[in-house]
């Protein structure tokens, strides 16, 4: 015999679903309500929290009668209460409107004197955002007694530690010449402050130059300048990133250090007047009568005997 399997009208499948998963589709219902209206009211209370210290920021903004300058590309104007007010309100439980207003000017006037620019105002946000917490940071660390260093803001403070590392830093594997240099001294002081010494010199900007060799390698020469003449230079990265055309000194600086015990590097100043890759210029060169690295980590000792290091 043939068996004739009787099929369903749609609406009675329907029907026993929802018999027989009415009390799940219930309990399901009243989540996603719930979720809803949590949202909703979450989101309503979020807006009228940054609505009403948007008010208060603004109070003190006037009293402080500053001009905001614009960094948002294509802006004329910008509602910075309202972005201040909007970063508070993820940052901060409580707050204090006249210091939170003063930290903003501090923003306005980092952001002058870097001329700094903005794609939106979300990126602005966030550079605010970062710069507030780097300056809290800073400011902590400086509170702090008896620290051998302080901290200060730079053209990075608007920049978080992940992004700059993400940004400027990268893994560099070093082949190591065979000479190296002892650090073994038992007539030592405890510690040793090469600025006190007066032979350290200004910090250079890599900015997102891939290669940071030449700015290391250029930092000791400067200060073996001043250590060695009490002559204050400034050197040129760029000539070493020409002149030094092996395949591997992009992550060997002692390749760099060959060419400047060899040839000697150029100041920055004569170097970028010239329209020529690698020049062969007329001036003083400036050189190094060694260069060798160590092993150990007595760094006092290194820097006593052999300074300044990288």
């Amino acid at each position: 015999y043939d068996t004739v399997l009787e099929k369903k009208p749609l609406r009675s499948s329907v029907a026993s679903f929802f018999k027989r998963y009415s009390a799940v589709l219930v309990i399901l219902t009243a989540v996603l309500l719930f979720t809803f209206t949590f949202a909703a009211i979450a989101l309503s209370s979020g807006r009228s929290a940054i609505r009403k210290n948007r008010e208060l920021l603004s109070v003190e903004f006037e009293k402080l009668q500053f001009d905001n300058f614009v960094t948002i590309k294509g802006e004329r104007e910008e509602d910075f209460p309202k972005m201040v007010a909007e970063v508070l309100y993820k940052v901060a439980v409580e707050f204090d409107p006249k210091e939170e207003a003063l930290i903003y000017v501090q923003f306005n006037d980092f952001n002058k004197q870097h001329d700094k620019k903005h794609n939106n105002y979300r990126h602005k946000k966030t550079s605010y955002t970062n710069f507030r917490n780097n300056l809290n940071d800073i400011n902590e660390h400086n509170a702090k007694p008896n620290l051998s260093y302080t901290k200060s803001m730079n053209h990075f403070g608007d920049i978080s530690s992940k992004d700059f590392m993400k940004r400027y830093t990268k893994k560099v594997l070093l082949n190591l010449p065979k000479d190296h240099v002892s650090t073994y001294n038992n007539n030592r002081p405890m510690s040793v402050d090469l600025r006190s010494h007066g032979v350290l010199t200004p910090v250079k900007c890599q900015e997102e130059n891939e290669l940071s060799w030449p700015y290391s390698v250029v930092a000791v020469a400067e200060s073996f300048v001043k250590k060695t003449s009490q002559k204050t230079v400034s050197l040129s990265e760029k000539q070493l990133v020409d002149c030094v055309t092996d395949k591997k000194s992009a992550n060997n600086p002692f390749l760099g250090y060959k060419y400047l015990k060899d040839l000697g590097l150029f100041e920055s100043e004569l170097v970028d007047k010239s329209t020529t890759k690698c020049p062969a210029l007329e001036g003083e060169r400036f050189k190094v009568p060694s260069y060798s690295y160590s092993y150990e980590p007595d760094l006092v000792a290194l820097l006593l005997n052999a300074g300044p290091l990288t």
